[in-house]
């Protein structure tokens, strides 16, 4: 059991601070103390044990609204305003001439129009006027796509062509850059050790360094080189045996000559090879035309639903490049060549719409849906959420599929499936005449091509992630998507929430197993939302439900319930299903689920039996009598996985099927899924100190605040805690002057400047270049040493108050704290093995902890529908007159 000291407790509900010291209990130990013997329904106001700190923090924030000049606390607002939905219809629509050829994107207008016309659809098909449900779709109306409105507008004598996409220059300059960043570095620790009157050791000399980094790459050849030469001078051995008397001196001396030539001939050749090496070597950024397309070059059929093109038309994955023509690349491909969604998926609250894409790309400038809801009620104005409201009324979602059972109980046969099987039922149907459904004609295509390529080699990379120059960061988004880097910012932590909650929203909707895994789990554990340092999320399911997800929604587009906010996702399943081993390991992700403003995106991995051998874990739980040989290759470790019930990834991550079923019902992010009960052995195998260790990522979990708070934070406030009140209660402390003379403030101290951090890492690093004991990082680089993070995980009460006077980190606590203690309690009856049944079915779920993005961008940029109207219509207008 994790928490031993938990078997000392007493039976009193509130523990003082002197018998938590007396029995050596922890935090987590005094919380699950006052839950024990309380049968209540959860309730924040009771379950709180901190409630007279939180009367501090409510009193804190009432300060902090009073004198909130800057609309900071907007954030904390996270439910859209009724009238925040208000769109109104753009003028163009009423005219009787045709639209203009481009608009700005808005969600909250895309959204509504196509909630419209699938209402009067389900009512018409109801009616037997129309026998199929269908809507048109074109990516221009779902992703921000103005990046290329300059492009789309300029005359075509003008339009660019596909070299704007090229980054070869890019990659050079970037090159030299860096050279001459390591440079510049390199004097400024020469002239910092001059200033100090000391000396720097000089690094070895270049060709030194050249000659060790060469080493490695000419390892293999030199060895090339010496098995040759061996061959070689048996030969010549051979030859010179076989010559008598006169003979031999002279093809001696012959012999020699030739060794003499043959260490010329092999220098030469090594330089031949090097340079050789150096002008085939290929470049990391590519010639744009194995990407993109020219205007001129386009097919005169291509049916793309665009009236102008951009003038470089990127039809598949592009090599690396800036961020700049990432963005631009992953626009012009969505815009002239990315297939439309198979399926558009509306999620409610208690099920889903689903609706199928017409195969012909359509923009709302073209199809008259726009033109349709004019003439049906003659409104100038459309709310999305009194659409889906009318929807709702009107038509039942679907809601036979919903999982809501406490416990879902799996069973083995969830983690096999035979693919041949499947292959032989859709032939028979084909050779029989059936007409497959449009979704399983195109799984059975794939299950084919996947068997083809598993059985020759191995599969080629099905995904496409943002390969940026001189980064990985890129890898973590989707290429169609990509719309810059949101590494560490507050867009990724909103991004990131809307993800996690829509996947498990749309898994639980249509009847889909799966549980967040690796990190995303362990995160779980601790507090309910994701580490604030991440930038990804992981979830598995069983192989099963994988095909599920693969034969009936791959290649759906699944929109965020309305209520909740206007997120947009693409389910993209990759085309290796069959594959269920590591295989040439360039398919390790089964399917992803991609955020479509941003790029980022859900791992999605399927578990199951497969042939690979099992890790030393697994190794052990086989029995003697099985007369398994672990050393054989040729031993079928498929049948003894089954046996086990051991399951794996693609990435060769291993699970016993014990300690997977059953799953529990829980809340994520704030959003109802399910973990493995048995979470904690997972866990314990993957982070041997992740249950345990307060401390990591350069953040310290805070057990009062329940929260991650950053190490850079926590450096300052021990610093000097005036300073931090100080700054961060400078409106509150100048509102209570009555002049602003008499107000004083000096927040001068409160960070390191950026020369100070400078000064201390410069000596830090001189003195490791000469050999010295090098400056602890706490010293310059605000790290915690293990006295501080002592001090910090004893706070007391009044500490953690002035603490909370930073913005940020109050935010994040008001925004948080309900959903937390809930996800403490539930933690604690988890961890004793006590059901939490009673618990989780007390709420539905919680409501988003964090801001719509897309709203964020409106407060934030000011954005604003109308205007961008407006000004598209004058920029229409400067194009017509240039043409």
């Amino acid at each position: 059991m994790l928490f031993i000291s938990i078997t000392f407790l007493s039976t009193s509900r509130i523990l003082n601070e002197e018998q938590m010291k007396k029995y050596n209990l922890n935090f987590f130990d005094n919380v699950y103390s006052r839950y024990w013997y309380s049968s209540k329904k959860f309730n924040i106001n009771t379950l709180d044990n901190e409630s007279k700190f939180n009367q501090k923090v409510d009193n804190i924030l009432e300060n902090k609204l009073k004198h909130d000049v800057e609309n900071k606390y907007w954030l904390i607002n996270k439910k859209i305003e009724t009238s925040k939905y208000d769109i109104n219809i753009p003028g163009y629509y009423y005219d009787e001439g045709e639209n203009p050829i481009l608009q700005p994107f808005d969600p909250r207008f895309t959204l509504a129009i196509y909630i419209n016309h699938l209402n009067k659809q389900l009512t018409d098909y109801k009616n037997g006027v129309i026998e199929e449900i269908s809507v048109p779709f074109h990516w221009y109306d779902w992703v921000d796509l103005s990046n290329l409105n300059k492009h789309l507008l300029a005359p075509d004598d003008i339009k660019p062509t596909c070299d704007i996409l090229d980054a070869r220059e890019d990659e050079d300059r970037l090159n030299k850059e860096k050279e001459q960043k390591e440079e510049k570095e390199k004097q400024e620790l020469m002239d910092y050790a001059a200033s100090q009157g000391k000396e720097l050791k000089e690094d070895p000399p270049e060709e030194d360094k050249k000659e060790e980094e060469n080493k490695e790459e000419n390892k293999e050849e030199q060895k090339g080189e010496e098995k040759k030469e061996g061959e070689q001078k048996e030969g010549e051995q051979k030859e010179g045996e076989q010559k008598e008397g006169e003979q031999k001196e002279g093809e001696q001396k012959e012999g020699e000559q030739k060794e003499d030539n043959k260490e010329e001939n092999k220098e030469e050749n090594k330089e031949d090879k090097k340079e050789k090496r150096e002008l085939t070597k290929r470049r990391d950024a590519h010639d744009p035309k194995e990407f993109c397309l020219n205007n001129d070059e386009l097919s005169l059929s291509l049916d793309n639903g665009n009236k102008v093109n951009p003038g470089f038309n990127v039809f598949k994955p592009p090599s690396k490049l800036t961020v700049d023509i990432a963005i631009l690349t992953g626009k012009s491909y969505l815009y002239t060549f990315a297939p439309s969604p198979d399926s558009i998926i509306f999620l409610v609250d208690d099920g889903s719409y689903n609706v199928t894409v017409n195969k012909r790309r359509s923009k709302l400038l073209d199809n008259k849906l726009v033109e349709n809801y004019i003439q049906d009620g003659g409104k100038s104005t459309i709310n999305l959420r009194d659409e889906m409201k009318s929807l709702r009324s009107k038509h039942q979602p679907n809601i036979q599929k919903v999982i809501n059972d406490y416990e879902k109980t799996l069973k083995p046969g969830n983690f096999k499936v035979d693919f041949d099987q499947i292959i032989t039922n859709y032939e028979e149907k084909i050779n029989k005449g059936i007409e497959l459904p449009s979704n399983e004609q195109k799984y059975y295509e794939s299950l084919k091509y996947s068997k083809q390529q598993v059985e020759n080699g191995g599969p080629p990379k099905y995904f496409s992630e943002a390969r940026i120059l001189k980064t990985a960061l890129g890898d973590h988004y989707d290429f169609r998507f990509f719309n810059g880097m949101i590494f560490g910012t507050y867009e990724q932590t909103l991004t990131l929430h809307r993800l996690v909650r829509t996947f498990l929203n749309f898994c639980r909707k249509n009847g889909l197993n799966t549980w967040v895994a690796h990190g995303s789990l362990l995160s779980w554990y601790w507090n309910g939302i994701a580490f604030p340092w991440d930038n990804d999320i992981d979830v598995q399911m069983p192989i099963e439900d994988l095909h599920i997800l693969s034969r009936d929604f791959n290649q759906s587009l699944i929109v965020e319930d309305v209520e909740d906010g206007l997120g947009r996702y693409f389910l993209d399943s990759g085309s290796f299903i069959t594959l269920r081993n590591k295989g040439n390991g360039k398919n390790n992700i089964d399917a992803r689920f991609i955020d479509v403003d941003t790029g980022l995106y859900i791992d999605i991995t399927g578990l199951s039996v497969s042939n690979q051998k099992p890790s030393n874990r697994y190794l052990d739980k086989i029995p003697k009598e099985w007369n398994v040989d672990n050393d054989n290759k040729d031993t079928n470790w498929e049948i003894v996985n089954e046996k086990l019930q051991v399951y794996n990834c693609r990435n060769n991550h291993f699970t016993l099927f014990e300690e997977i079923n059953p799953l529990v019902k829980t809340f994520i992010e704030g959003e109802m899924g399910y973990v493995p009960k048995k979470y904690t052995e997972i866990l314990n195998v993957e982070y041997s100190k992740g249950l345990k260790e307060k401390k990591f990522s350069r953040h310290v979990f805070l057990q009062q605040l329940r929260l991650w708070i950053s190490e850079t934070d926590l450096f300052y406030f021990l610093k000097d805690k005036q300073k931090w009140n100080e700054y961060h209660n400078f409106n509150e402390y100048y509102n209570n002057f009555k002049t602003s003379d008499d107000f004083q403030f000096d927040g001068s101290n409160y960070e390191l400047t950026d020369e100070q951090r400078k000064q201390l890492e410069l000596e830090s690093k001189l003195r490791e270049k000469n050999g010295e004991e090098k400056l602890p990082d706490n010293e310059y680089k605000t790290n915690l040493n293990n006295e501080d993070t002592n001090l910090i995980l004893n706070f007391s009460h009044d500490e953690l108050v002035e603490l909370l006077n930073k913005d940020e980190i109050l935010m994040s606590y008001i925004t948080t704290r309900d959903f937390t203690s809930f996800h403490e309690e539930e933690i604690m009856r988890l961890l004793f093995g006590k059901s939490t049944s009673i618990l989780v079915s007390t709420v539905d779920k919680f409501s988003p902890m964090k801001v719509d993005p897309f709203m964020f961008k409106v407060f934030h940029d000011y954005w604003n529908f109308d205007d961008q109207v407006k000004n598209y219509v004058e920029l229409i207008n400067i194009y017509n007159e240039s043409n």
